[in-house]
This record gives C-alpha cells, sequence and structure tokens, in this order.
C-alpha cells in the first residue's frame, strides 16, 4: 500500500479504490495521498505534511496503488466525491489487491476475439461452422447456439444480431448499383477519374490560330476552374506539334481514335471539341488491310508500277487472324525520313509524299470499284472524319459532352487557288478539280450529319472574312475580337458543362462507389488477360466452398503472379457461389482509401453494410471502427454469403501498426471467408504475423512458378486476345525463354516484344533477354530508339525522381519546361507555343501502359510504375547521375513552386543558339484552390528543393514561408511537416533558420497537433529574435490571426536544454523504457497504445494500437522484443515489427516481475510464494524457486532486476528480497522501513517500499518511500543497511533509477529531475517541467527522456545551457495568489508571496504598460478573497481577522472594517447588482448575510430555516437572486434580493456536487445549474452498429438545469451519444464525459468541459448540444 494504516483508519471506499486502479507491477507511478476520517467526518488533506503519514500498523488495508497518481491528478475531484458519498452513508468496502486486478480484466480486444467465434471455446466454434450445410444437425446447433449467445457473456454476440436483424431482406432483380456493391467483376463501370479530358479535333493548318488561342487563354482558366472543383483538365491535341517522325510507323491515326475513346471513358462532362471549318483534312490510306480484301484489290490494278509501289511498302503478315498486309515504317524503304540532315531529310519527305498520295489514290480508286459505299469509305474519308464519327455521330449523351467551334469564312469560297486558301480548303493550288470536288462533298455530309445530331447551344458559331494575306490574322482588328470571343463563348460553355456534370455525378456517385469501382476496374483489367494457375484456383475454390475458419493467405515475391490471381479469384468467387456472394476485395496501395488503415476498414465496413441493407454511419475512431468491422462480419448469411479479398497487405500503410493485422480476424464468423495476399519479406510485417495466427497450414499458398504447359497456354490465350499467333520456331522461343524465368513479369515483358513479331522476321531478329532486368533495359531501349532517348530519359527519369508518381498533365508541364527536351523534338521544327507536343508523351504512355498504373496521390491520380522491378531499372538506366538528378529535382520543384506559371516568361536558348523567353502555359499552383488545398505542391515542393540542394530558394518558398508551413500544417499534419524538415536536416545541417523552426516545431508538438493556429503563437513565443529568424518574425507577427502574446518570454527556447517535446498520447503515460543505445524509447498509455520514439529526431518511429488494455511495456531480450503488461497475460511482441512473438498466458499482470540477464533475455516473475524464471528466447521456464517464509508475492508488490539479481517487495511491500539467479535460490528478507510513533498522532506509523533499484555493480538495493523521502542503501550480501540518506518529508519521490556506471542515481521530484552522485551526496534538481513528471530514463546521464502528467514525452541534453524563462522586471512576487482588474484596465491589483517559503506577503498595483509594481504594501497576514469595489476601493479578507475589510488603491490602507466576522472556512463573499450590497455567509454558516458596503453595516438577514450549516453562495449578475447551498444534505436555497424572501428548497435525486464556482445563476436569474453524480444504466442498444454496454454502477458527472423561480428542473446537460460511445470502449480507452468544469456564456448558452478534452456548448433550457469543440489550445 501507498500508506501506512492505524486501528482507527476507516475501510476504503469501493468506489474510490476502483477509480484508483493502477498497473500490476509498475514502480513508476507513486502512491498518492492517504485517505483519513476524523469523528465520523471525511476530511482529505491534500498534501500536507500530515497526510502523508502513516497510522497505526494493527489494521493494514490493501488500496489499489494507481492512488498515488490519481489522487494528485485528479484528487480535488474525487476526494470531494469521496465525502459526498461517505456523508450519504454509501457503504464502504474492503477492496483488496485480487479483485482490484479483476477489474482491470475487461479486455475489449479478448471480448471481440470471442464475438468472432460467437463462442468461448473451439468445439462451439465448430458446431457453428457449416450451419448452412450440415443439414442433417442443423436444427440441434441452431438451438445451441441459441442457447449460448443469450449467456452475459454473449452480449456483444447478442448486439451483433440486432445489427443482423436490422439488415433489409435482399429480394427481387439487382441492379447495376446493386452489382457493384457486391462486387460483380463483369459489371461495366462509369469512370471515377476525376479529370475532364477533352480531344480536340480539327485539321492543322486552317485552325492554327483558333487552337494556340484556346492554349494560351481558354485553358488556363479552365485548368483553375476545374482545380477549384478538385478536378484536373487535360487536353488531347492530336495535331499541334506533330513531327515527321511521329508517323514513321503510321500509328498515329490508331493512337487518335485510343485516345478519343479514353476521352470517353475518363471524362467528367465534356470530352471532345470539333474545330472542323473549311477543310476536309488529310485522307491517310489504311496501315493494316486483311489479306483477302488486298489481295482482291490487287487483281484490279493494271498498273505494273502501282502494283510494284504496293507491294514495296505492303508485306504479309500471317501471324495477325486473319492474315493482314501491314505498311512497313516509312524509315524502311527512306531511311532519311528521321535522318538528322536537314536536306536529306527533305528529300526523304519529298519522296514519301508522293509514293504514298499514288498509295491513297490507287487504294481509293479500286475500293469504290470492287466495294460496297460504307467498306469504301473507310479508303476515303480522313482522318477528322475518323474522329468526328467516334465523337460524335457513333457517340451517346452528346448534348452534356460535344462542342463544335463552328467558323465561317463567308468569302471563302470565292477567292482564287493559292498557298494560303490551300491552308484553309482544299483547292486547285495543290489538288486536282476532281479531288476538291470530292472533299467539299464529303465534308458537306458530314457537317450536315453534325448538325442533325449535335444541340444548336452546342455549336457555337461565328462568321468572320477572308484576310487576303494571311487568311485568319490575329492581327487585325476582326480577327481578334473573334478568337477573343470565341475563347471566352468556349470557356463559358465548358464551366457550364463542367459544373453540371460535376454536380451530377456528386449526386450519383459517393465516395464509396468510386472506392470500389476503381477496385472493380483494376480487376477488370488484370482479369483480362489472365490464363492457368489452375492448381492454385482449385485450393481457394475448396477453401471458399469449404468448412474453414481461418483466412486464407497467397505469397510469393513481386513479379510472381499474385495481383492477377486475386483479381482472378474475385471474379470467380461469385460463379463458385452460384452467384450469392457478396464479394468485397480491394488491392491495396492502388488508391489512397485501401492505403490508409481508417479509410481501408472504414470503405470496406461501409460497402459490407451496403451489401445488406444496413444504412449506418461508420466511426472515425479506430477502435471502435475496428469493431464496426468486426460486428459487421455477422451480416454474413448462407443465402448471402461474404468473401473478403485483399491483396498486397505489405503496401498497407504502416501507420496504427496496420500490418500487425489486429484488425483482421483470426477465427472467421459461419459464411464468411478471408483470402489476402503479401509479400514473403519479415521487413513487411504481415506473412510471420498471418503465421502466428492462421493455424491451418493448407491455407497458406506460395505461389508456384509457372510451368511449361503454364507458359504456353497462357502464350496461346494472350495471342487470341490479340488476334495474333507466332510461328512454331517463334513460339519455341518465347517458351524456352520464360521456363529459364518463369515470373509473370518476365512472361508479359517477353509476350509484349514477340507479340509484334511478323511471320517474316529473321532469327537475328526475334531474340529475347534472358532476365526480367535486361528485358526492361531492352524496352527502354526500344523506346529511346522510336522516341528519342533525350526525351525518353527526361520522361521517364521525372517520373521515377517523383515523389509519389505524376498525373499526365504534371509530367506534359514539367518537359515543357526542360529546354533540353524541347531543343531535342524541335531541331528542325518549332512550333508556335514552345510546350512539348502533346502526341508525343502520348504515345510513350501508351506503349509502357501495361506497366503504368495509376494510383492515388495527395487526392489525384498519378502515373507510377506498378512493379518495383521497373522502378530499379529506370533508376539505374535514367537516375544514376547525381548532378543531372538535382537537375530534375530543381525542375520538379520549379513546376510545383508555379514558378513558370501565370504568364512568367522562362528563358531559353535553341539548339541553334538563339535566346529567348516564351510562356509554357504551364498550371498554377497555389497553396489552395478555392476552399481545397494543394497537396501536391504542399508535400512535394519541398521535397524535390531538398533532393535539388537548392537551400536559399527551399527556405524561401516553403519551409522558412509562414504562409506555405501554416497551409501544409491545416492540409496535412505536424508529423509530415516535420518530415520535410528532417530531410531538410539531413542536406542542410547547418543552416540556422532552418535548425530554428525545427526545433521550434518540435517543442511545440503539443499544440500543434491539435490546432494548427497555434503555429503564430509557438513561432512568436519560442524563435529567437536573432539576423537569420528577424524576417521570418516580421511575417509571423504581421499574420492575420488572433492570439494572446505575453509580453515577456514565457515558452521554452530553441537551444536550451529541452530537445524534443513529443505528443501523441491521448491518454495517462503509464510507462517509459530506452534501449540500450538510448537512441529508441518506448511508452505505453492508457489509451491503449503503445509508441516507439527516435530519441534524435523526436519523431515517432512506432505506433502499436489496438492491443487492449495494457499497463506496461519494456525493451527485452537484446532490444528486439517488447515485453507487454496486458489483461491477463503479459505478452512479447517484435520491437521492429510489433508481430506476436509469443504470449505468456499463464503469467497475469498483477504478478510483479523484472527483466534480467544478458540484455534483458530473462524475465523473473514472482507468482504467490515463488520466482519463476522465463527464458525469452521462447518463453519456456527454466526454474521455479520456492520461498519458504509465509509472504505473498502481489501486486501492489513490485519488482526490479539486474543481470543476476531480482528484487521483489511482498504485497504488503513492506518486507523485500532478492532472487539470486546464478544460484537459483532466494535471498533472506528484509524489512525496509523499522516502524516508529509518531508523536503528533500518538500512534505507530510503519512505511513501505516505494521504489527500488538495484546499483550497476550489483553491491546495492536502493530504496526509498514517498513520505520520508529517505533513501536506503542496502548492502543485501552483507545484509545491512549501508547508507541512509535523509529526505525531505515535503518532497514526493518516484521513478528512482540507478545510473550504467553505478556513480549516480536520478529520480522524479514533483516537476524536477534530481540527480544524486552517491560518492558525495550531492544532488542537483534539474530539468524544470511545467507539470509533475511521471518517469525519468537515460542511459549515460547526458541524453533524459521524461514523461509527465500531460501526457507528453520530453527529451533532454543536460550537457547544454538551463534556460531562465525571463520575468517581468520589478514583480518581485514568486507566487501570485489573487489578482483583480482595474476598471481602466491599465493597472492590476494583486497579493502574493516573495519567497517559497509564504512568509512574505504583499499587496501590489502594477502597471500593465510600463511593466513594473507603482505600489506596494507588505502584510503579516494572507488575504484570502478580495473583490473590487469601485475604482478606488478594494475589498478583503484575511486570515487572522475572518471580517471584510475595504482598501484605498491609491493608499493601500484599511478605511473601513465591516461589522460582525465571516466563516473561519467558507469566507468568500459576492458583490451584489451595483455593488451597493455584498452577501456573505453568516458566521455560523446557518443563514446568509447582506452587507450595505458603504455604511459596513448588517442591512438583511436570509434565514435559511436549515439545521446544517451551508457551505457557499452565488448570485444572478442581474442581482435579483441569491443561492446557497449546503453540501452534507445537498439542498440548495434560493432567495429573491428584493423581498429577501425564501424562494425555494431544491433538492437533486442524485449526489449534488456543489464546488465553489460551479453551481452558477444565469445572469438573468431564470436558470440555476449545477453538477451531480449519478449511476446510468441503460439498456443494451446498438450505436453505429456497436452495442452500447453499460457496467453495474457505472458513474458520470453531468449538470442539472433549475428553474430557481419555480424550483422545478428544467434540463440534464449531458453528452449521451459521447457516454454511450466511451461506455462500450472503456475497458480500453478510459474516455469519459463526465463534466469537469463549466461556464456560463449568456442567459441561453454554457460552456461546458468535460473528462474527454473536447468542449461542449448546450443550449441551457433544452438541454441540447449545440457545438464540440475538438481542439487543444495547450501552450506548454
Amino acid at each position: 500500500m501507498g500508506s501506512g494504516s492505524s486501528s482507527q483508519a476507516p475501510k476504503q471506499n469501493a468506489d474510490t479504490v476502483k477509480k484508483e486502479d493502477n498497473l500490476p507491477g509498475s514502480s513508476v507511478p507513486p502512491k498518492g495521498l492517504p485517505y483519513q476520517q476524523n469523528t465520523g467526518k471525511s476530511v482529505v488533506e491534500n498534501g500536507s505534511k500530515e497526510s502523508r503519514r502513516i497510522s497505526s500498523t494493527t489494521t493494514t488495508t490493501t488500496v489499489s496503488g494507481d492512488k498515488r497518481k490519481t489522487s494528485v491528478s485528479n484528487g480535488v475531484k474525487r476526494e470531494k466525491t469521496d465525502m459526498r458519498k461517505k456523508s450519504a452513508n454509501l457503504p464502504n468496502l474492503t477492496v483488496t489487491a485480487d479483485s482490484s486486478a479483476h477489474l482491470r480484466r475487461n479486455d475489449t480486444k479478448n471480448l471481440v476475439r470471442k464475438m468472432e467465434m460467437g463462442m468461448e471455446d473451439e468445439d462451439d466454434v465448430d458446431n457453428i461452422l457449416g450451419l448452412d450445410r450440415m443439414k442433417t444437425k442443423l436444427q440441434l446447433k441452431r438451438e445451441k447456439t441459441r442457447a449460448k449467445l443469450t449467456q452475459p457473456k454473449g452480449k456483444f454476440v447478442q448486439a451483433a444480431m440486432k445489427v443482423q436483424n436490422k439488415a433489409k431482406k435482399y429480394d427481387g432483380p439487382r441492379t447495376d448499383l446493386d452489382e457493384i456493391y457486391m462486387g460483380n467483376v463483369n459489371v461495366e463501370c462509369p469512370s471515377t477519374a476525376k479529370v475532364v479530358r477533352i480531344f480536340t479535333s480539327s485539321t492543322f493548318t486552317d485552325t492554327m490560330h483558333e487552337r494556340n488561342t484556346l492554349m494560351e487563354n481558354a485553358y488556363p482558366k479552365l485548368k483553375s476552374f476545374c482545380q477549384e472543383l478538385g478536378y484536373e483538365f487535360q487536353v488531347v491535341d492530336m495535331r499541334w506539334g506533330v513531327r515527321d517522325e511521329a508517323a514513321d510507323d503510321h500509328m498515329t491515326t490508331e493512337i487518335c481514335l485510343k485516345e478519343l475513346e479514353m476521352c470517353k471513358k475518363l471524362s467528367t462532362g465534356p470530352n471532345f471539341v470539333s474545330l472542323m471549318s473549311h477543310k476536309y483534312g488529310y485522307s491517310d490510306f489504311p496501315r493494316c488491310i486483311d489479306a483477302d480484301k488486298y489481295e482482291e484489290m490487287l487483281e484490279h490494278i493494271d498498273s505494273k508500277e502501282m502494283l510494284e509501289l504496293l507491294n514495296k511498302w505492303y508485306s504479309k503478315d500471317t501471324n495477325a487472324l486473319p492474315p493482314v498486309y501491314v505498311v512497313h515504317p516509312i524509315s524502311f524503304h527512306i531511311p532519311d525520313f528521321v535522318s538528322q540532315d536537314k536536306d536529306k531529310k527533305n528529300a526523304a519527305r519529298t519522296q514519301w509524299w508522293s509514293e504514298s498520295e499514288a498509295i491513297q489514290a490507287a487504294l481509293e480508286e479500286v475500293a469504290q470499284k470492287r466495294f460496297d459505299t460504307e467498306t469504301a469509305r473507310k479508303y476515303m474519308r480522313s482522318v477528322t472524319e475518323t474522329e468526328v464519327y467516334g465523337g460524335i455521330i457513333n457517340a451517346d449523351d452528346i448534348n452534356n459532352t460535344c462542342i463544335w467551334l463552328k467558323r465561317t469564312i463567308e468569302d471563302i469560297e470565292t477567292k482564287d487557288s493559292s498557298y494560303i486558301l490551300s491552308r484553309y480548303i482544299e483547292c486547285t493550288y495543290n489538288n486536282s478539280e476532281d479531288k476538291v470536288k470530292k472533299s467539299q462533298e464529303l465534308l458537306n455530309q458530314l457537317k450536315n450529319k453534325i448538325e442533325q445530331k449535335l444541340p444548336v447551344e452546342n455549336i457555337l458559331d461565328y462568321k468572320v472574312t477572308w484576310n487576303k494575306e494571311k487568311g485568319i490574322d490575329p492581327n487585325s482588328e476582326e480577327h481578334r475580337k473573334y478568337l477573343v470571343k470565341l475563347c471566352d463563348d468556349f470557356v463559358s460553355k465548358m464551366c457550364s458543362m463542367i459544373h453540371a456534370a460535376v454536380q451530377a455525378k456528386k449526386r450519383a456517385d459517393g465516395p464509396l462507389i468510386e472506392e470500389i469501382v476503381q477496385h472493380i476496374q483494376f480487376s477488370q483489367d488484370k482479369c483480362r488477360q489472365f490464363h492457368g494457375r489452375d492448381d492454385v484456383f482449385k485450393q481457394i475454390k475448396r477453401y471458399v466452398q469449404g468448412m474453414s475458419n481461418e483466412p486464407m493467405v497467397l505469397y510469393g515475391p513481386s513479379g510472381c503472379g499474385k495481383t492477377s490471381i486475386m483479381a482472378m479469384a474475385a471474379k470467380q468467387c461469385a460463379e463458385w457461389t452460384n452467384n450469392k456472394a457478396a464479394v468485397v476485395f480491394r488491392f491495396i496501395g492502388t488508391t489512397p482509401d485501401s492505403t490508409d488503415l481508417i479509410s481501408f476498414l472504414s470503405s470496406i465496413t461501409s460497402q459490407i453494410r451496403h451489401v445488406y441493407g444496413l444504412e449506418m454511419p461508420v466511426s472515425k475512431d479506430l477502435r471502435t471502427l475496428t469493431d464496426e468491422f468486426q460486428v459487421s462480419l455477422f451480416l454474413a448469411s448462407s443465402d448471402r454469403p461474404l468473401v473478403l479479398i485483399f491483396d498486397s497487405l505489405d503496401m498497407m500503410n504502416p501507420s496504427h501498426n496496420a500490418r500487425q493485422l489486429y484488425w483482421l480476424p483470426a477465427r472467421l464468423r459461419p459464411n464468411v471467408k478471408i483470402i489476402v495476399s503479401t509479400l514473403p519479406d519479415n521487413q513487411f510485417e504481415s506473412l510471420p504475423v498471418l503465421q502466428s495466427t492462421v493455424r491451418t497450414k493448407d491455407n497458406f499458398i506460395q505461389v508456384p512458378a509457372l510451368t511449361v504447359t503454364d507458359l504456353s497456354e497462357i502464350i496461346d490465350k494472350w495471342l487470341v486476345l490479340k488476334q495474333r499467333q507466332l510461328t512454331p520456331e517463334q513460339k519455341k522461343i518465347v517458351t524456352t525463354m520464360c521456363s529459364k524465368c518463369p515470373l509473370p513479369l518476365y512472361l508479359k515483358l517477353s509476350f509484349d516484344k514477340a507479340s509484334v513479331w511478323t511471320s517474316c522476321l529473321t532469327k537475328a531478329v526475334t531474340v529475347l533477354e534472358p532476365t526480367v532486368r535486361q528485358s526492361i533495359d531492352g524496352l527502354f531501349q526500344r523506346l529511346e530508339k522510336l522516341h528519342g532517348q533525350m526525351f525518353v530519359s527526361r520522361a521517364l527519369g521525372y517520373l521515377t525522381l517523383a515523389r509519389a508518381g505524376l498525373t499526365e498533365t504534371e509530367l506534359e508541364d514539367v518537359l515543357s519546361c526542360d529546354d533540353d527536351v524541347l531543343n531535342d523534338v524541335y531541331m528542325y521544327w518549332t512550333p508556335p507555343i514552345r510546350r512539348l507536343p502533346p502526341l508525343l508523351l502520348i504515345r510513350i504512355r501508351s506503349d509502357l501502359a501495361q506497366y503504368l498504373v495509376d494510383r492515388s496521390a495527395d487526392g489525384v491520380r498519378v502515373m507510377s510504375w506498378y512493379h518495383r522491378q521497373f522502378m530499379e531499372a529506370a533508376e539505374n538506366r535514367y537516375c544514376n547521375d547525381v548532378t543531372l538528378n538535382e537537375k530534375l529535382h530543381a525542375s520538379l520543384a520549379d513546376f510545383f513552386s508555379g514558378r513558370w506559371a501565370n504568364g512568367h516568361q522562362k528563358p531559353y536558348t535553341s539548339s541553334k543558339g538563339e535566346k529567348g523567353t516564351a510562356d509554357r502555359h504551364v498550371a498554377l499552383q497555389p497553396n489552395k484552390f478555392g476552399h481545397s488545398y494543394n497537396i501536391r505542391k504542399l508535400n512535394n515542393l519541398p521535397f524535390h528543393r531538398c533532393k535539388a540542394k537548392q537551400c536559399d530558394v527551399l527556405k524561401k518558398e516553403s519551409l522558412c514561408n509562414f504562409e506555405f508551413l501554416l497551409d501544409k500544417l491545416k492540409a496535412t499534419s505536424l508529423w509530415i511537416l516535420m518530415d520535410d524538415f528532417t530531410m531538410a536536416k539531413e542536406y542542410f545541417p547547418q543552416d540556422e533558420l532552418l535548425n530554428s523552426i525545427n526545433d521550434v516545431l518540435r517543442l511545440a508538438q503539443v499544440g500543434l497537433l491539435y490546432d494548427p493556429h497555434q503555429i503564430v503563437p509557438q513561432f512568436l513565443g519560442r524563435l529567437p529574435n536573432n539576423k537569420s529568424t528577424e524576417e521570418f518574425i516580421k511575417k509571423c507577427s504581421a499574420f492575420p490571426l488572433p492570439c494572446i502574446l505575453p509580453d515577456k518570454t514565457i515558452l521554452t527556447q530553441p537551444g536550451g536544454q529541452l530537445i524534443h517535446s513529443m505528443a501523441g498520447h491521448k491518454g495517462d503515460i503509464l510507462s517509459l523504457d530506452l534501449t540500450a543505445d538510448g537512441l529508441t524509447a518506448l511508452t505505453c498509455s492508457d489509451d491503449g497504445s503503445i509508441r516507439m520514439w527516435n530519441v534524435e529526431s523526436g519523431q515517432q518511429v512506432h505506433l502499436f494500437d489496438g492491443l487492449g488494455k495494457v499497463s506496461r511495456a519494456r525493451f527485452c531480450h537484446y532490444d528486439n522484443c517488447i515485453l507487454i503488461d496486458m489483461n491477463k497475460k503479459l505478452a512479447i511482441r517484435s520491437s521492429k515489427t510489433g508481430e506476436k512473438v509469443f504470449d505468456m498466458n499463464s503469467v497475469t499482470d498483477d504478478c510483479p516481475s523484472c527483466l534480467c540477464g544478458d540484455n534483458k533475455s530473462l524475465l523473473v516473475v514472482f507468482k504467490d510464494n515463488s520466482a519463476l524464471v522465463y527464458d525469452l528466447e521462447d518463453g519456456v521456464q527454466k526454474s521455479s524457486v520456492q520461498l519458504s517464509e509465509e509472504f505473498q508475492f502481489k501486486f501492489p508488490g513490485f519488482a526490479t532486476g539486474s543481470k543476476n539479481f531480482a528484487a521483489v517487495t511482498t504485497s504488503d511491500q513492506i518486507y523485500l528480497t532478492l532472487f539470486d539467479l546464478k544460484k537459483n535460490e532466494f535471498l533472506p528478507l528484509f524489512r525496509g522501513f523499522e516502524p516508529f510513533q509518531d508523536q503528533d498522532i500518538g500512534e505507530e506509523v510503519q512505511y513501505e517500499i516505494d521504489e527500488m533499484t538495484i546499483t550497476a555493480d550489483e553491491k546495492y538495493v536502493v530504496y526509498s518511500n514517498i513520505y520520508s523521502n529517505d533513501i536506503v542503501f542496502l548492502d543485501f550480501r552483507a545484509k545491512k543497511k549501508a547508507k541512509i540518506i535523509k529526505g525531505n518529508p515535503d518532497d514526493y519521490m518516484r521513478s528512482l533509477k540507478c545510473s550504467s556506471d553505478g556513480k549516480s542515481l536520478y529520480f522524479v521530484k514533483g516537476a524536477f529531475v534530481n540527480f544524486f552522485e552517491t560518492k558525495s551526496s550531492k544532488s542537483s534538481e534539474e530539468l524544470e517541467h511545467n507539470v509533475d513528471i511521471i518517469s525519468v530514463c537515460t542511459n549515460n546521464m547526458k541524453t533524459i527522456v521524461t514523461t509527465a502528467e500531460d501526457s507528453n514525452v520530453r527529451v533532454w541534453d543536460r550537457t547544454k545551457r538551463a534556460q531562465k524563462i525571463s520575468q517581468t522586471p520589478g514583480k518581485n512576487a514568486n507566487r501570485i495568489r489573487l489578482l483583480q482588474t482595474h476598471p481602466n484596465g491599465r493597472y492590476v491589483i494583486g497579493f502574493g508571496f516573495r519567497t517559497k517559503e509564504n512568509d512574505s506577503q504583499f499587496l501590489f498595483v502594477y502597471d500593465l504598460l510600463k511593466h513594473c509594481i507603482v505600489r506596494e504594501k507588505s502584510l503579516d497576514c494572507s488575504i484570502f478573497h478580495m473583490e473590487l469595489l469601485n475604482d478606488k476601493e478594494l475589498l478583503i479578507v484575511h486570515d487572522v481577522f475572518q471580517k471584510i475589510k475595504t482598501v484605498n488603491i491609491e493608499t493601500l490602507q484599511v478605511t473601513k472594517e465591516f461589522q460582525g466576522f465571516l466563516p473561519s472556512k467558507n469566507w468568500k463573499f459576492n458583490l451584489i447588482g451595483n455593488k451597493n450590497e455584498v452577501a456573505c455567509l453568516s458566521c455560523g454558516r446557518h443563514n446568509v448575510k447582506i452587507y450595505n458596503t458603504q455604511t459596513g453595516k448588517t442591512s438583511a438577514i436570509l434565514e435559511t430555516r436549515h439545521q446544517s450549516k451551508l457551505d457557499g453562495l452565488c448570485v444572478s449578475k442581474d442581482g435579483k437572486t441569491l443561492a446557497t447551498w449546503c453540501d452534507e444534505t445537498g439542498d440548495v436555497f434560493v432567495f429573491d434580493l428584493g423581498s429577501k424572501k425564501l424562494l425555494h428548497k431544491i433538492k437533486s435525486s442524485k449526489t449534488a456536487m456543489f464546488e465553489e464556482e460551479q453551481i452558477m445563476l444565469s445572469p438573468d436569474s431564470k436558470f440555476l445549474l449545477f453538477k451531480v453524480e449519478d449511476v446510468i444504466e441503460f439498456e443494451e442498444r446498438i450505436i453505429n452498429g456497436v452495442p452500447a454496454k453499460s457496467r453495474k454502477d457505472d458513474e458520470v458527472i453531468y449538470i442539472e438545469v433549475w428553474d430557481p423561480q419555480k424550483g422545478v428542473k428544467v434540463s440534464d446537460l449531458m453528452d449521451m451519444e459521447y457516454y454511450n460511445k466511451y461506455n462500450s470502449e472503456k475497458e480500453r480507452t478510459g474516455n469519459s464525459s463526465s463534466v469537469d468544469t463549466f461556464e456560463i456564456l449568456d442567459n441561453k448558452t454554457v460552456l461546458v468541459a468535460h473528462d474527454d478534452f473536447i468542449l461542449r456548448v448546450f443550449d441551457i433550457a433544452s438541454g441540447n448540444i449545440l457545438h464540440r469543440l475538438f481542439r487543444s489550445y495547450n501552450l506548454h
């Protein structure tokens, strides 16, 4: 026990002990102050010397040891509660350590595990399994199940069944939306991409000015408009910037049509814009022609020269199915077409156009003769017509997706043929009359079809006149106005269409549908080309249809095909279950909501509920959400079973300890199956966890290598899908090479290369690389040859170096600012706008489509490499030059900074040496788009500036830019911002300003984590004002954010001993430990979490959450493991991954235990009267030794260990003994402190052992108590006390430890750490905290880690100078007790003490403007209470004579003394109304006395006619009503101050809590508010899908509202929603919605602070909650 007890000591109240429950076996939190009872009434003396003494030893009551801590931190509230309960004659109960430990054994996690099984043991689980299959025992099992569920231990199950009963019946046909929720992979899904992507269709030469104008003026506006809506705006203009090289392989038209279809598929709203005018456009002959048709056409060509020309360019490819004739690349016959020599290139170009026109004419002529009109038109129509057919004529919903910018040049058809005219219309300048006539006919037919199809409002019609010199001249006034109007109209129309589409999409598609659809589409892509793996699917099918109650696990190396198997399994599950199963699947890492655990669980839980017709919102709290997910599994039935498929658990974000899979049920409900996949590497954590929890070995499938048969079948299927085949020799090459490297990725790479082989290629060409890496390098090499080395290397280099991928628009913008790329692209041609031609990027994206994936990052869809091998290959090939990498990072940073946006001209030097500047028309990059933050900029800009080593720019733009810091803090989190500074410190370790800001952030974690707006006062209060910080501080000061700033420094400054202040725990920190190297700290909290912290960086490195109720965590076994004291057991977890190593179920947490042996490799547990030694390598017990004496080792006794010894106290903490691990024996018992006779109380007192440690040399056990605070050095070998260091009884020692060198002791003493040199006996108080410290640890006596009562972890450096927080000059007071503000606001009147000893009191007047005392008077007494009467007089009452006195503020002299005396304890008085009267309790405390402030005489006596004594009073602001109360009886008496009559006596049916200033009247006298404590008993209910269970005697404090005029209760102010929530989680979190304090805001509302640190605003009359305020404003 934490105090002694006398024969007169009362038994402890059961409720008090329950609340004071402590950690088993922990010596960290010291004991609190004892309760004493005097003559029938409880009196608690909190903190006095007497309260720490102990009564006689005749009767000993063991009290739960956590009172040592709790009674200090929450003493006032609980002491008063205890007093009221005792005064109300509540029964007192004696609580032993056993029953106290029992109260801690309600671990919610264990309850959830039982809920998963629905039973207590495995036999019962087996009985439930297969209820839908074992038809012969169906009824028996149902009855047994119902019987089990009705037992009390199955309440969670019953609650889940209530959830199940609320589910809607699923009858009738399923809609498309139902199919999506059901996970039907075959359903056609809408696009979920947040992109507006338009395809611009036009002929090239005649619309150049329109396209350029749109590029310069319209598209930037539309980009900004879309960004504000959270969308990306993309333009596909296949005409703009097309070079001859792009046409070499004749793929341009096919790529155009693919991009058109992609626009139609992805775009929200408009997707097609036509600029068709007077020109029909270029007609391209087909790249491929069916062999039958081609040979038929050849038979009807008479010209020998034409036949030779066709046979020159076309060759037959029998690898195509059916066979086709394919055009050779232009450079195949005319190599100079892609020559670097300009003259040769022009000659080759002329030759090609001559031959191609001849081929086109011949094919067109024969087609018209031999084929029907539609077939013939394919050989005649232009590329533009093909696009219009795809975008308008054959498209759906064109009203909302298509626009025609129809320009008519009124007199163009009457103009003479010329070069200029030929650029705008087909004419005889370069065409025959027949061709001109035919082109115009085709054009007119096409226009008519468009006008018939497209609504009038979607045709923007413009009429202009011809300019004879330029056709369309942007410099002419008419044409300039036309282009401006065209842009304005286009922007207006587009914005209207986009806005309507976005709103419609919001209504149709919620975030959940978007998430599900993305995974369905991903699965569809994977299934499309899947084949084989029959053996794997047989195993999965058996599992899905079988009776296993555990998850199935697929694992294998990257690239082995796990994801494709999982996708195909998702598709086939419906078939395996006769289309009954709901299949919920996620490909983790492909979307943001599938990566973060909270979003992931929220998404799948919501989908499960939708599937079963249960409309409930999900919680945002992880613990509640985990329970909700597990409860949702109860919805599965035999009519609709549930299959969950989670691919790539290794891709899960490690935050929230997600990869430890505590959220994943290890035992499954009937009709529930779970299939997961992961990489096998231990670094990804998941597989070792699964191997320890899934018992059925058959449920593990290692994905096997592909067999030769598999390879052949897969190749054949893929060839059929591509309508291709290979010659026998070619197929043998592919199968032979793939059998040597049987990875799906290698097969895919090889197939993609081989599938384009034609039948006539030689063996020298049909060669495959032997490895995945070489295949990737070969692919990159082919891309470089096809698209240019510079362009490919930069495009893929940027993509690889990007922080988390790039969007297409981002990559296009970045490349458009890279002049090395543009000079290469523009070597022989310069486009009108200096940007990258879009076609180039589209083509490379098309060539890499199978190896890039769209992932979500920062809220947008980005391109990134799908396989790690591609990332590694690209890094090796394109990112191996450090200097070049810095240049590319700088370019990426320039883009994200918006450096070249908004019309800023970027300088360039062309390949010819010409200098100039040009607008690159890149996207704006503000910190915010409207109301949403630009997360892409906020996360990427500092990253790339650091990588580019641009320190000055980094500081200016981001990390020393106040607006940027605030926006990033608000948009992301403090941890992410601190990561930026960690990176910056790595690159720029000596930068003073960066280090200063970094230090401030680490010191200010507590405030900034909960309120980003504290950044202003934190920076202004902590940053040193010097040359490096001057400008930054000015910007902080000028920022328009209201905050309270002290005139002097009160916050800890960087550079002092405090290095880090680390926040994260939401509850009290229960234990602290350090690794042997001192680099990692380990903390455990009653919020149910264990956190590991990097001591050097001050950042959290691991969070182990969801463990249930934990009481202590310690590093063990070479620091590779963590020993966790859990409910009913000890658990060993890996310190690196958190994965389970083993559990020690035979050891409960109320058994004292300690770590011993080399590197803490042994665990010694003291149970009953024995010592049990366990090897932490495997958890095997090595020995068990029994103590001969009849003493018990049990909580609250505790233990501490060294290498060879374990010291332990007996359960009463009076004796200690040591266990020698070498000799495997106990040493004799030692009595810690001898009992003595206390003269003050006349009784014998026995101190207990409260702290204990073993010195490093294992010579002494050092121990102490918290009353005398003596430190005893016990030489246990010599069996004598070697030294006793006398302590100060006024101190409060805890966390006693010995330094590793044995030279020093250190321990906690209040808000200080005390360091004691054992040799010299010198001690020093250091490291002052602003709250009491709980625990301290150090390995070198230099770097110190502490935890305190504010739940923060602090790191200190003792070698640095201790900071002295500056105080206001002239104010010598050590402690100010009372302050009153003068009416003019300039002065304050105060009372305080000049010394710590409280022996030098004084009254003073302080000038706030001059920062000095202007008047003071020394006193020989203490002022208890004072109120300002007016601007010249002050009313006081002091401790010598409890009389009210008037003090003149000018002279500080007493001018008047009121009649009579105030009570000795209840001496507070209240001014009434206009301050002419003052109210106080009468001296006997039976009535209320009213004084006249002018005369000092009694003007009235308010009689209660009540025998019990009064304890306080309050007065309404309007001066009309007074209320006084009695603590003992709980009565409140209400008086009318006008008539001086008693209105009502009010008495609550609950336990009233009349704390000072916590019983109030509203300003208008209409309401009386006070706190009450009640035992709430609710029926079990469902709150958000989780049962809200109320335990017996569950207490809550809330506010009652009464009408003082009528004497009736009006309302209760209680947050019932949060009460239910906390009640269901209470065993793990300890949160409470009880009221702490409150303040009336006005006549209608009250602000209430609760124990859960949430502020709530209530409507007083109705009791409704108006607001919940979640932010903390702590400025420590």
